[in-house]
């Protein structure tokens, strides 16, 4: 570690690396669906005339659609042509440059973030400590769990869904939410919503 006291936590889906052509693709492949836009359970459930319940532990496309998440995060040439999420990358060797700590705290399965890992590496990115989490059914507290255990001192993710919960169990003192496609939503209390990776940068350095 370096002499920083900030430790920030980063997602790595859709904050660092941009999954969602690669969702398109294991749609197309799985559900035989074009999807334009973005494309998750409900662009999916829409797309099939099916229920995002549907695709749940227990539900009659959960198999299906399990399959699909494998083909997205698990496929070795899937991964490797993601794109950067824009500026994800110079962003993350600025804050090392910056002597700033950095983890990543990801539901990624071991297989997918050793494909993240060579992501990663292959643009320059150096070594950054990676946590697991797991969700219980339920509950999607385990990132807020993660950094309360970590001592994070900010936390970004895209989902404005888990951020809210590390904001309700004050698990971080700063959370900055990425949305980069300009929703109206506002962010709630405790929660910095922010546009882009320079955003991100400069809010870290801040606080350095």
């Amino acid at each position: 570690m370096s002499s920083s006291h900030l430790l920030v936590a980063h997602d790595i889906d859709d904050y660092v690396i941009d999954v969602n052509d690669a969702r398109r693709k294991s749609a197309k492949i799985e559900f035989g669906v074009q999807i334009e836009g973005l494309v998750g359970k409900e662009s999916i459930a829409k797309a099939i005339g099916a229920s995002p319940k549907d695709f749940k532990e227990g539900g009659s496309l959960y198999d299906k659609f399990r399959s699909y998440q494998r083909r997205v995060y698990n496929d070795s040439d899937t991964n490797k042509n993601c794109q950067e999420v824009p500026g994800a990358v110079e962003g993350l060797k600025t804050l090392r440059k910056e002597g700033i700590d950095q983890i990543f705290i990801t539901s990624r399965e071991p297989i997918a973030y050793g494909l993240a890992r060579e992501w990663l590496e292959a643009r320059g990115v150096g070594e950054i400590p990676a946590y697991r989490v797991k969700y219980s059914v339920g509950d999607k507290g385990a990132k807020a769990v993660e950094c309360a255990t970590r001592r994070v001192s900010l936390f970004g993710d895209d989902s404005l869904e888990e951020l809210s919960i590390v904001a309700q169990r004050k698990a971080a003192p700063h959370i900055l939410w990425l949305d980069r496609f300009g929703s109206t939503e506002s962010a709630p209390q405790g929660i910095v919503k922010v546009a882009n990776w320079r955003e991100i940068v400069n809010y870290a350095v801040v606080f350095k």
